[in-house]
């Protein structure tokens, strides 16, 4: 599966010059464990993020505060895209940034908690400047 992921995010635009993003108003679909893994709508409307990549490390901030990737670690796949990871156990969250050549941002995320929620998440929004 991480294989897929990589191999789709790398052939994710390259004409993107910058290496720090600021993102916000993601919108998309989600489906969680507890409603049946039906998905809604869904989204993060209310916070900007910053999606900064370089060559040899990735992060993620939410603009306004001085936590980083909410507990993931974010790693470069090329240029524009990156992937978090956290895993505890049994548990696990992986996400997708992906900036493309048009002003968008895509991302992904897969939460695995057999004690509590499992969901997956797919969102899309908008690059709104640069870092």
């Amino acid at each position: 599966m991480k294989l897929i992921i990589i191999a789709i995010l790398a052939c994710t635009s390259m004409s993107v010059s910058a290496e720090c993003w600021l993102v916000s108003n993601l919108k998309g679909h989600s489906a969680y464990n507890t409603d049946g893994y039906i998905f809604n709508r869904n989204g993060i409307t209310n916070g900007i993020f910053q999606v900064d990549i370089t060559k040899n490390k990735a992060d993620l901030r939410l603009v306004g505060d001085s936590l980083s990737g909410g507990g993931l670690q974010y790693i470069p796949v090329s240029p524009v895209s990156m992937v978090g990871f956290f895993t505890e156990g049994n548990k696990s969250t992986i996400e997708t940034w992906a900036i493309t050549d048009d002003k968008k941002v895509m991302y992904s995320k897969v939460m695995s908690n057999p004690e509590a929620l499992n969901s997956t998440s797919s969102f899309v929004g908008d690059v709104i400047g640069k870092c």
